[in-house]
């Protein structure tokens, strides 16, 4: 059913019964946000998606990714109020988010990035020690995990629980001490653990393949990255030996 909503002082007529945030990107509106993924749902723990909801007693900040589309919604995007909050959240996941950027698997395509480069931009004020969590930690035969890099977003756990059907993630702790572990004793081995590689919007599950060369005690000499090469004296180039294998 065709309804009628205002968006940034103009009116659009679309369909009720979507999720808000859903409709604004299809508006053009490019809503901020970690933890909502259209295949998993809403989730409403990172609040990056936060808009206006202008009422008659005034605008009051709310996310987008957990209300529905109904009739005569009024919405802005674009407030001062609203990018004050995004940039605050922005703030708040870089405080204890390790400066590796350079080495980071995500580095040039990490979603924490863009949006610091587009909500955020100012230099830290942070003056204590970043809250430090552990790095490169072997989770299974298809990944390893850096919890420092997590921003908490939980759509790991969430896929492998309501899709892949087995809960082998969750988040542990509380405040800023919370952070993505396996169950104890328990690897991820589910067949379909990478899919959360590409889920992930910052770095924090990277594929073995692309960190380690080898499964850690293998008696396997490390792959090549790089095929060996020689030179051609007479015509001075360089030639691959053999094809390239990962």
């Amino acid at each position: 059913m065709s309804i009628k909503i205002t968006v940034n002082g103009q009116e659009y007529e679309v369909e009720g019964g979507g999720w808000l945030i859903d409709t604004l990107n299809a508006l053009g509106c490019d809503i901020p946000h970690f933890c909502y993924h259209p295949g998993l749902g809403p989730d409403g723990n990172c609040r990056m998606c936060q808009v206006d909801y202008v009422t008659d007693r005034g605008a009051r900040l709310a996310i987008s990714c957990n209300a529905r589309v109904s009739d005569g919604l009024n919405i802005v995007t674009d407030s001062e109020n609203v990018k004050r909050a995004r940039a605050a959240v922005e703030e708040f996941l870089l405080l204890n988010h390790p400066l590796d950027c350079p080495i980071c698997d995500k580095a040039g395509e990490c979603t924490l990035q863009n949006y610091y480069m587009q909500h955020d931009m100012k230099d830290t004020r942070q003056e204590f020690k970043r809250f430090k969590k552990r790095k490169a930690r072997d989770i299974g035969p298809t990944m390893v995990l850096d919890q420092e890099r997590c921003v908490l977003c939980d759509r790991c756990v969430r896929f492998l629980r309501d899709w892949a059907g087995q809960e082998q993630l969750h988040i542990a702790g509380r405040g800023h001490g919370a952070f993505l572990t396996p169950f104890p004793g328990k690897p991820v081995d589910s067949p379909y653990s990478l899919n959360t590689v590409d889920l992930c919007p910052v770095g924090r599950l990277p594929a073995r393949i692309s960190v380690l060369p080898y499964p850690p005690g293998s008696s396997r000499e490390p792959r090549r990255r790089v095929p060996p090469a020689r030179e051609d004296v007479r015509s001075r180039s360089i030639q691959r030996t053999r094809p390239f294998t990962a």
